[in-house]
């Protein structure tokens, strides 16, 4: 029997650093942003065998894009 891939989900308000907190722990090449937005879809990084980070955009209003692509990643989302 193989083992559950387990996934570590990042998610909290626009431009808190949750692209940046998963760069530094993975060190991985992340691309992050002095602005909201810079992440626009859910991202998955494998850390170790079985271990995913996930990487969300930010929850709550998304500045500078239309209401209908906030609408779509929120639908991403939840």
């Amino acid at each position: 029997m193989g083992m559950q891939e387990k996934y570590l989900v990042f998610t909290g308000r626009p431009n808190s650093g949750k692209s940046s907190l998963i760069k530094a722990l993975s060190g991985l090449n992340i691309t992050t942003g002095k602005h909201a937005g810079t992440t626009r879809k859910v991202n998955k990084y494998p850390l170790s065998e079985g271990l995913m980070l996930v990487d969300l955009p930010g929850l709550g209003k998304m500045m500078g894009v239309s209401k209908k692509f906030e609408e779509k990643v929120n639908r991403m989302i939840v």
